[in-house]
């Protein structure tokens, strides 16, 4: 009885018997196939296969951007990561340089263990330096193409090379330090001005790995 109330009082149109009737009650497109009608004081449940196709490709491609936002959040993350602690790894090193250099500049004669722990301070800066242009490189394609740290790579490869420049000054000054000859001077005099160009470029070279690092962790949170 119920029933034969409710189809009383519903426009002829939208009382469906069949399946194909149904899905031309389809409430996604029913404007699309009846652009003369008003809508209906009840609907069908059943969906049209062409909106539930419709349907099921949006929801599809939503699912895939999530997942792709996702993947570049966690690259983004991963990158921002690495970036900050090679900055405070270099940064935390820099003290110990400085003090080298102001070694090279006040002394006018060296011991073997200054000489020696000068060489292997150049030699661990240098590995790092290595190890972080080496790690930049290995970055996910889609962190590289957002941060883009082209830049930090040269600096990184520049203050390599002033590392490796100083190192062999320094290696070449402990055959003659304890020697007093023209040899040992200039080469003590060619150190003492490698130290600050080499700090210079190393304190940019912080800088913007940690300027890179703040800008991987906006970009992770979307700013």
């Amino acid at each position: 009885m119920q029933s034969s109330e409710t189809a009383a009082y519903l426009p002829a149109a939208i009382i469906a018997t069949t399946l194909e009737e149904r899905y031309q009650q389809c409430a996604w497109c029913w404007q699309k196939r009846h652009p003369d009608k008003p809508y209906p004081r009840a609907w069908s449940s059943t969906i049209c296969p062409e909106c539930l196709a419709e349907v099921e490709a949006e929801a599809a491609r939503i699912k895939a951007e999530r997942a792709i936002r996702k993947a570049q959040a966690a690259s983004l993350s991963l990158a921002g990561a690495m970036l900050e602690s090679t900055a405070a790894t270099l940064c935390g090193k820099r003290r110990r340089l400085a003090h080298i250099a102001i070694l090279y500049r006040d002394q006018l004669t060296l011991l073997p263990v200054q000489v020696q722990a000068t060489m292997e301070h150049l030699t661990t800066l240098r590995r790092l330096v290595n190890a972080a242009c080496a790690s930049i490189r290995r970055l996910d394609p889609e962190a590289m193409a957002h941060i883009r740290p082209g830049a930090v790579i040269t600096r990184l490869e520049s203050v390599e090379e002033l590392l490796t420049e100083t190192l062999l000054q320094v290696e070449m000054f402990r055959c003659v330090y304890q020697s007093l000859s023209p040899e040992r001077v200039r080469i003590h005099m060619d150190i003492r001005a490698a130290f600050p160009p080499l700090l210079t470029a190393y304190d940019d070279t912080v800088s913007q790995l940690s300027a890179l690092a703040q800008k991987a962790r906006q970009t992770e949170k979307g700013e």
